[in-house]
């Protein structure tokens, strides 16, 4: 199940982890609502962010009536 957990500090800073996205998808995820918060002054990859994303695989069966 894919999350985002916000926090916010007493100073107005913002932390934002995204949790259960494998790959770099996590920034696609991530970027519009970096830009509504303001500048990133600090970023730290998850273990999830270097994991390698596997294609999905669907076996497919076609029956000729020939």
């Amino acid at each position: 199940m894919e999350t985002m957990e916000f926090v916010i500090r007493p100073d107005g800073r913002v932390e934002m982890q995204v949790q259960g996205i494998a790959g770099t998808e996590c920034t696609q995820v991530s970027h519009l609502i970096e830009q509504d918060l303001g500048q990133v002054t600090q970023r730290e990859w998850t273990a999830e962010y270097f994991q390698t994303v596997q294609p999905h695989q669907q076996d497919v069966t076609v029956n000729s009536h020939y």
